[in-house]
């Protein structure tokens, strides 16, 4: 089996040191490793990064510095990454002693089916993974922190066990308040790159006289469900409509939308719908420019603050000038959705005069003057007006020679229309100094390619620093996600809503714990056996272990018997957008096979009928 580390040590690496990197080491070692550095609770070990077990005298030698038992965990290249967790589909083996070590290395390197499953699903490569060595300890309680928003506290959900592992499936039970707060300390421990975007933190618990002891035993991105709605819309109510296309926008626009709140001063609060939540004014604009700090990249951060500061206060009175009624027309996030289609179009593209003529006259006005793209760029020429006899009574009203075509064209065009091109030119604009900071960063090395500047925010990138380390892969995967996110018809403070539209009377209902956000509905069954069709399926079981991990792809929603949402195989569920219930106490006895299914991950609700 070939390694996943292009140069294998053939030595043992202890955790802390420099060697330990995730090219080499993985993911999984290499933030351990930091964090032992930083002095949080890590355990002591060692990492293995050769295909093949280490011989026996090398194992007796790690028994002198690091005295067994042990426990060997994978740490692959792509485990942990941003692409997919792989929570659960490598092996870990313990407690092993010096006699079977060995055998468990041997195990450990293996690459199961169920990692081979998840990175053809992830498009990543997946190899034999290095070995982390750590001494073995049998804790009195073992859990998880889910945090999908480090800005959210509510949002900390820790679940723990001390008669089982829920990571494994096994059931959650109730913990201690003192203990829980034990892990909200430690959650406030880690360094700001750990907790950009989603957080798993796995921990294990000992009693002592005035508490806990905790000890940190991995840290991971929890990555974004496609059925999870955009960070922009957790604040306010956003309403659906059909006037533009529903879809996720880009980290920068997202931030640009968050300006209009507080520095434009829109009272932005319907997404896909109207600006005026509640009929008022806007309140007034905030006059004076961000400053830039001083630093590496200054002269892109300026240019980019200025435009962004331009285009804000031509949105804000492009926004309050437009129809009130027409649904969409008055909402930042619906015309930046709308806009890629033109500003994605190259200026040869715009000036191609059409076969017929359009609604959009300005575009096709523009047609008419190739050579000068913006027809505010100088006067029109002797002839050129006879050109513009196409547009039928567009010289009707007067202009000769020496006027400038927008004087022409202003006298013929709806204001509005004038309006949307000029926002059009203006969002180009913005995004252009927004690649001009992405090239310089890229030179600078702190980006791979200027296209990277997309993943940041406004902040972010006049902030003269350069990203953390791990954040644009987190980001990319958070936007990867969000493509295929269905649009629910509201989306409350976070929360997604839709609408009960004409259906079938349902027969039964229960309310179990939402684990994966997003609805589905489909046919009650189990768990699918080899090479059966599973298209569309509502699988009903008792309880949802690693095991299960190569069952999932294809099902369209789980109903879980067991409580417990931190499970590893319920992690690979909201990767894959596999909307989950748990804690659905008496599922399968009450869900007829072949009934049905209604569920929703977001609520919690699962709801049945029969068909005859």
């Amino acid at each position: 089996m070939p390694s996943g580390n292009p140069n294998p040590a053939t030595e043992f690496l202890p955790l802390g040191a420099p060697g330990v990197d995730a090219a080499g080491c993985g993911p999984k070692a290499a933030r351990l490793s930091g964090l032992l550095r930083l002095g949080l609770p890590v355990l002591p070990g060692v990492v293995w990064t050769s295909p093949e077990p280490p011989a026996g005298e090398r194992l007796r030698t790690l028994e002198g510095s690091l005295p067994g038992p042990w426990i060997l965990r994978s740490s692959g290249r792509s485990e942990d990454s941003a692409a997919s967790s792989f929570a659960g589909c490598f092996c870990s083996v313990g407690p092993v002693d010096l006699s079977g070590a060995r055998d468990a290395f041997a195990r450990v390197l293996k690459v199961p089916e169920a990692a081979r499953v998840v990175a053809a699903l992830a498009g990543v490569p997946v190899s034999s993974p290095a070995v982390l060595i750590q001494p073995w300890r049998a804790f009195a309680c073992t859990g998880v922190a889910l945090w999908p928003r480090p800005d959210d506290p509510a949002g900390l959900r820790v679940e723990g066990a001390f008669s089982g592992r829920v990571v494994d499936g096994d059931a959650a039970e109730p913990l201690p308040e003192a203990l829980v707060e034990e892990v909200r300390r430690l959650l406030g421990r880690l360094p700001p790159g750990f907790v950009t975007g989603g957080i798993d933190l796995e921990w294990g618990a000992d009693p002592r006289l005035d508490g806990w002891e905790l000890t940190l035993l991995q840290v991971r991105p929890l990555l974004p469900s496609p059925a999870q709605p955009p960070g922009y819309m957790t604040r306010g109510t956003w309403v659906r409509n059909t006037h533009h296309h529903p879809r996720a926008l880009s980290v920068f626009y997202a931030s640009v939308i968050e300006a209009t709140r507080e520095r434009a001063g829109l009272t932005q609060g319907a997404w896909l719908g109207r600006l005026y939540e509640s009929g008022g004014t806007p309140r007034s604009l905030v006059a004076t420019l961000p400053p830039v700090p001083d630093g590496p990249l200054s002269g892109p951060r300026a240019l980019l603050a200025r435009q962004t500061d331009r285009f804000l206060r031509f949105t804000r009175a492009y926004l309050t000038r437009r129809r009130r009624h027409r649904a969409g027309a008055n909402c930042v996030a619906a015309v930046l959705a709308a806009a890629p289609a033109v500003l994605a179009a190259a200026p040869a593209v715009l000036t191609a005069a059409p076969a017929a003529p359009g609604k959009n006259r300005w575009s096709r006005f523009c047609a008419y003057f190739p050579s000068a793209w913006d027809p505010r760029d100088r006067p029109l020429e002797p002839g050129e007006l006879a050109r513009l006899s196409t547009f039928g009574t567009l010289t009707a009203k007067g202009g000769g020679s020496g006027d400038p075509p927008w004087r022409v064209f202003d006298r013929q065009v709806d204001t509005r229309e004038q309006d949307d091109w000029v926002f059009a030119r203006m969002l180009r604009v913005l995004r252009e100094a927004c690649l001009a900071w992405g090239r310089a960063a890229t030179e600078a090395g702190w980006v791979r390619e200027p296209g990277d500047v997309f993943l940041l925010t406004l902040d972010e990138l006049t902030s003269g620093l350069p990203p953390t380390p791990g954040l644009l892969m987190r980001r990319a995967a958070l936007v990867l996600a969000q493509e295929s996110w269905l649009a629910p018809d509201r989306v409350v403070d976070g929360i997604p809503e839709r609408d009960e539209g004409p259906g079938p009377s349902w027969e039964g209902e229960l309310t179990g714990q939402g684990a994966v956000p997003g609805e589905a509905e489909g046919v009650a069954g189990g768990l699918p056996g080899p090479g059966e069709d599973v298209a569309g399926r509502i699988a009903v079981v008792r309880a949802l272990t690693p095991q299960d991990i190569v069952f999932l792809p294809g099902i369209a929603g789980l109903v879980v018997a067991r409580p417990g949402t931190c499970g590893h195989a319920v992690l690979i569920a909201r990767e894959l957008g596999i909307p989950t219930v748990t804690w659905a106490e008496g599922c399968v006895e009450r869900i007829p096979p072949g009934a049905r299914v209604r569920v929703d991950g977001t609520s919690g609700r699962v709801r049945w009928h029969q068909d005859y």
